[in-house]
């Protein structure tokens, strides 16, 4: 029962910067000063010779809270809103809505609250994120001009950002019943989702002036292992190189900036699944140049010296997506839900751009209950890049020289493709997102003084 001094009109429970119970100031969350953030590390080279060295340390970084988590609070009355209403007319969309059309909005100490807004929320003590983060590398030198390196990254993320729904609706059956005086045939439907919401069914008065209210959850974790090798080979005998590869994964539960309340309200492990981003399993890349030797004829020396090849490669594994449903089956007003998996195996014998992922592997839940699968689970399409270029460069004065240049991209003609459309109750669930004409290959031709 704790109303607002400073815009009265404010419902229960709603208090902003200049109230007594608001005790950070004008900040949407205290500020931390008192975080430890040791880092230590070690080089040593083990035969004093220059030629091998093992490096391992240890660090905490700390992060602050991105811009994009504070948005929400300029989409919250009184300053903004987003109206959320079913079933109206659009001849007279506001003709239930009580007080009528609440815009434009004119902000002031007696501002009136719109019913039914959504709300967003941080805790006063919130803790900063952090990750740990350590590695180990060896390096190798062989001869003059060959380096091998092998590196071993791991990190785990503390108090990772997510967004928790805190007034989602309750399934209340499909039986009739009766919400405060008002009877509907089937309890719990999409029509009374708001209705149905927590706050409303204790107090139907103040209740009903909050829709979804979303309080940034930073509870969360995520690790990431990584094993990176990398051979490198200064230029010699017209032959420099660079080949790496990285074998990793990463794992979190669910991190969600926008704080959507996506998280299963009453279990917020059940999405813990592969990072959002960052989880590409493996990762390929190659780039060389080749360089034409100086010929001793002068006929050579003026058709073939000097010329330089140079070629890209990149490779990497499947991308990973998540299948949602598009649909409210639990009933709780919450957004990215996803179906129960029927198959061990959710992919065609045969996958195809138009068939990547097989609808019958998929269910929708039973009313009132959330699907068995989690968040990025799904393996896209992988992506492999060959481009090329060939360079000459001729000296046409002290100090000045003349290059010609000639870029290949996707030389191969190789198509590389988005993941597909995962949302359950579309059309086109399945088929491959395509922008543009993924396979076009594409010449540069460059003239550089």
């Amino acid at each position: 029962n704790i109303h607002s001094s400073v815009y009265v009109n404010a419902p229960a429970g709603l208090i902003f910067p200049g109230d007594s119970q608001y005790t950070v100031g004008n900040a949407p969350h205290a500020s931390s000063y008192a975080t430890f953030v040791p880092r230590v590390g070690l080089a040593w080279d083990p035969k004093g010779d220059g030629r091998m060295t093992i490096r391992a340390a240890y660090g905490m970084f700390t992060d602050r809270r991105p811009f994009h988590t504070y948005t929400i609070f300029t989409q919250s009355a009184p300053w903004g809103n987003n109206v959320q209403l079913s079933n109206v007319r659009l001849s007279n969309p506001w003709g239930n809505y009580p007080g009528g059309n609440p815009f434009p909005l004119i902000v002031g100490k007696e501002t009136p609250f719109p019913t039914f807004a959504n709300y967003g929320t941080h805790p006063f003590d919130l803790s900063p994120s952090y990750m740990n983060q350590w590695n180990l590398s060896i390096q190798r030198q062989l001869g003059a001009d060959l380096l091998l390196t092998a590196n071993y990254v791991g990190n785990n993320m503390i108090h990772l950002p997510a967004g928790v729904q805190l007034n989602p609706a309750v399934f209340l059956g499909l039986n009739p019943c009766t919400i405060n005086s008002v009877n509907y045939p089937v309890c719990s439907t999409t029509v009374n989702t708001n209705q149905r919401r927590r706050l409303y069914l204790q107090n139907p008065q103040q209740g009903q002036y909050y829709s979804g209210i979303s309080e940034l959850d930073n509870g969360g974790t995520g690790t990431y292992h990584g094993l990176l090798l990398a051979v490198q080979k200064r230029l010699s005998h017209g032959v420099s190189a660079l080949v790496n590869y990285t074998w990793s994964h990463c794992i979190s539960d669910s991190y969600d900036l926008a704080l959507t309340g996506a998280i299963n309200v009453d279990n917020r492990r059940a999405l813990r699944s592969n990072c959002q981003t960052g989880d590409t399993r493996h990762v390929f890349n190659l780039s060389t140049v080749l360089q034409m030797p100086r010929f001793s004829s002068r006929e050579l020396r003026l058709i073939a010296s000097d010329w330089q090849l140079s070629p890209i490669i990149q490779a990497r594994s499947a991308q990973f997506f998540s299948v949602t449903q598009g649909v409210d089956t639990a009933l709780t007003g919450q957004a990215t839900q996803t179906p129960n998996q029927v198959m061990a195996n959710p992919y065609p014998k045969e996958r195809t751009i138009n068939n990547w992922i097989s609808r019958s592997a998929f269910a929708t839940p039973l009313l009132g209950t959330y699907g068995n699968m989690g968040l990025f689970n799904m393996k896209g399409p992988n992506v492999f890049q060959f481009d090329l270029a060939l360079s000459r460069t001729f000296p046409i004065a002290e100090a000045k020289t003349l290059q010609l240049r000639a870029e290949a991209f996707n030389v191969l003609n190789h198509a590389n493709f988005n993941n597909p459309v995962s949302t359950l109750n579309s059309g086109t669930f399945g088929q491959i997102q395509k922008a543009g004409d993924p396979r076009i290959m594409q010449v540069a031709f460059k003239v550089v003084f």
